[in-house]
């Protein structure tokens, strides 16, 4: 089952993007997974955490976990943002772990804020278990289980209104190679530079309870690009669901709410609209983002008076 996995994968990746980028419903909610200059750009510290099972029903279907935390700060007279990001992604016989530091300088400009940000990291990946090569004594071939650790870069741009928002980046800079620590041969390319657009606005209906909020996300490779669209209509700034769809992938519907102050949880249902539908359930995708703030800035004005105490 596992081999039929793997051969649809490479038909797939000719026209979408290899899975070695993780696929996100939700990219409006999770702008820390691709872009660093989003680094600290809420008001407080914000927690975010966001689960996928993609291919549901595929025995090593692509599942996904990422974590990130990121907050503003004030050094020197100026802004920033800084950040961390984990992330877990496991699809056939491969498992991707990878930790990464993110920072960004952020400037007021005209109605919103202006973000430029990098990112570091490692990326461990881990192979388990056994390979039939067509062609025996190929030396990139791991034999059972192996690993391959290297370094990563990222760098981006993000800018937020209370309305608007748009950013640039670029990952994996430094295109590694993988070379497994039991393989007798050389290192080879995996992780190909890829470059994201994202863009959103929120639109006040005639009704001023509803805000409808289209999204879009282009992604690319050079050799292989992928486009992604949602469209969220907001009640009372609390309430949200909406439809999406991923060229040549998927249509999604999804949904979420704020459930107490600063608690905000969302859910999104993909439906292939290729051929893997006759042998998946489909794809599931889970969200939690907290934002709490903290004063971290220090009052000194000094009261004269006890009625100001």
């Amino acid at each position: 089952m596992r081999i039929i996995f793997v051969l649809i994968i490479l038909t797939i990746s000719t026209w979408s993007m290899a899975q070695t980028i993780p696929h996100a419903t939700l990219f409006q909610y999770n702008h820390m997974m691709v872009n660093p200059g989003y680094s600290g750009m809420n008001d407080g510290i914000t927690v975010n955490t966001v689960v996928r099972n993609q291919w549901m029903g595929w025995e090593g279907a692509p599942n996904t976990q990422n974590f990130n935390v990121h907050m503003p700060f004030k050094l020197f007279g100026a802004e920033h943002g800084a950040g961390l990001t984990l992330m877990n992604d496991e699809a056939g016989f491969e498992n991707n772990i990878a930790i990464g530091l993110n920072y960004a300088y952020r400037r007021d400009i005209a109605e919103g804020t202006m973000g430029i940000g990098v990112g570091f990291g490692f990326y461990n990946q881990s192979l388990s278990g056994t390979f039939d090569p067509i062609e025996e004594g190929d030396g990139l071939i791991p034999q059972g289980e192996d690993e391959a650790l290297f370094f990563d870069l990222n760098i981006g741009g993000f800018y937020k209104t209370d309305k608007l928002y748009f950013g640039f980046s670029v990952n994996h800079l430094t295109a590694p190679e993988v070379k497994y620590k039991n393989s007798t041969g050389g290192s080879y390319p995996y992780y190909q530079r890829a470059a994201f657009l994202t863009a959103g606005y929120r639109y006040q209906l005639s009704n001023p309870l509803f805000e409808l909020e289209p999204n879009i996300m282009v992604y690319t490779t050079g050799s292989s690009t992928q486009a992604a669209f949602n469209a969220i209509m907001h009640y009372k700034s609390r309430f949200w669901g909406g439809v999406g769809y991923r060229v040549i992938d998927a249509a999604s519907v999804m949904a979420g709410a704020e459930i107490i102050e600063g608690l905000n949880i969302g859910l999104a249902y993909d439906i292939p609209t290729s051929q893997v539908i006759n042998a998946t359930a489909g794809s599931f995708e889970f969200t939690v983002q907290y934002i709490f703030k903290v004063d971290l800035e220090k009052d000194d004005r000094i009261y004269r008076s006890v009625r100001f105490l």
